[in-house]
């Protein structure tokens, strides 16, 4: 994700319910280096935008793409491939024939995958906390590799209150690596990786007055 990015694609999205919503939208992603420059994280909090940062290590547990969707939407990629081939059998392929193939396959794979897997779509976001209640109603619900079922109790993560998180208001630059880098440690200490996601959303909520 790039600023432009964020300007061109994801803006035009949300900003109709921008005025109508009184809560902040919640975006979840890894801790790539360019998704932390200040100048987007600001782009965020002005659009009300609550960033939730993947810690480095956890995108196989916590990254929706990465637990349920990448996997089966290849297996649709090769046979749509498949077919693709047997229809058209060309002896030799142009740069032109091959887009025409990928563009073809992709969009086929695409709304074959979004209409027989939808149920499973859905489920990826309920199973690492990202489309639940913010209340922590519904925790248990939450299905994590490595956790018993119930054993993540997250609670309404609008009142945790866990002052090495609220620091991270004071952290330009370097200080936001220290600071993800502190809590790929924490987690790796048998920490929940996922209490740094519910921290870093509370400081956003704090800051953008959302609720």
């Amino acid at each position: 994700m790039t600023e432009e990015w964020f300007d061109n694609e994801l803006l035009p999205l949300i900003h109709p319910t921008i005025g109508a919503c009184p809560n902040s939208f919640l975006l979840s992603f890894d801790c790539a280096s360019f998704h932390k420059t200040l100048a987007l994280l600001k782009k965020m909090k002005d659009a009300k935008v609550l960033p939730c940062l993947i810690p480095p290590g956890c995108t196989g547990l916590l990254q929706p793409l990465d637990t349920h969707i990448n996997k089966p939407f290849k297996d649709y990629l090769r046979e749509e491939n498949d077919l693709y081939m047997e229809k058209y059998p060309l002896e030799t392929w142009s740069t032109s024939d091959k887009r025409v193939m990928v563009t073809h396959i992709v969009v086929t794979a695409w709304e074959k995958f979004c209409t027989e897997k939808k149920e499973m779509v859905q489920k990826s976001f309920q199973d690492v906390g990202l489309f639940l209640p913010v209340d922590g109603s519904q925790d248990h619900l939450i299905n994590i590799k490595g956790f018993e079922e119930g054993e993540l109790v997250i609670g309404d993560w609008r009142h945790q209150k866990e002052p090495n998180y609220m620091q991270y208001q004071e952290m330009t630059g370097d200080d936001v690596d220290e600071f993800v880098i502190e809590a790929d440690e924490e987690r790796k200490r048998g920490c929940h990786g996922i209490s740094v996601l519910t921290s870093t959303c509370y400081f956003w909520v704090s800051q953008t007055g959302s609720h």
